[in-house]
């Protein structure tokens, strides 16, 4: 190879790697206004968060105490409600036994008064049926009576009734 060709090829090499050198270093320019804008924007997010952050910080201290102490209320109002709960379930059993049982006592009272009220009426009945029966018997014999004594007697022995056989 001759010389003057070699000096072209290394020429064009120094070329090639001076032309890379620039589009690195363009690169590296592009890239740093890229970091630099994009730390200004994180700064600037910085800026508006930090007081943010310093109340939400401030806040979250000072509710801290009345958060605990919610929820220290809320507990002892728990165990308040299992307490009352547990007397009022012993409560309601002790009214649904005497309520049963006063239900069966007035079962039992309106059953007596009711098998008092039947014999009362059957007695009332009786009572009032039996003068009723007595005169319709008292009628029958007064027919029966004034029958024999205007026909003369009705039966004869040969026309015996049912109820006559039954006794015979």
């Amino acid at each position: 190879m001759d010389e003057n060709l070699f000096r072209w090829v290394v020429a064009a090499g120094v070329l090639l790697a001076a032309i890379g050198f620039c589009v690195q270093a363009a690169v590296a320019v592009i890239l740093a206004r890229a970091v630099r804008d994009a730390r200004a924007k994180i700064n600037e997010l910085v800026e508006r968060a930090g007081p943010i952050l310093d109340s939400t910080h401030r806040m979250v201290e000072e509710t801290r105490p009345k958060i605990e102490q919610i929820s220290a209320d809320l507990s002892e109002i728990t165990r308040t409600s299992r307490a009352e709960l547990g007397r009022l379930a012993e409560a309601v059993g002790d009214i649904s036994e005497r309520a049963r049982m006063k239900a069966a006592s007035v079962d039992a009272a309106l059953d007596g008064a009711a098998q008092n009220l039947q014999q009362a009426a059957s007695s009332v009945r009786s009572a009032a049926v039996r003068p009723v029966r007595e005169a319709g018997a008292v009628a029958a014999g007064a027919r029966a009576f004034l029958l024999t004594l205007l026909h003369g007697p009705q039966g004869r022995v040969d026309r015996v009734t049912q109820d006559e056989e039954m006794f015979i």
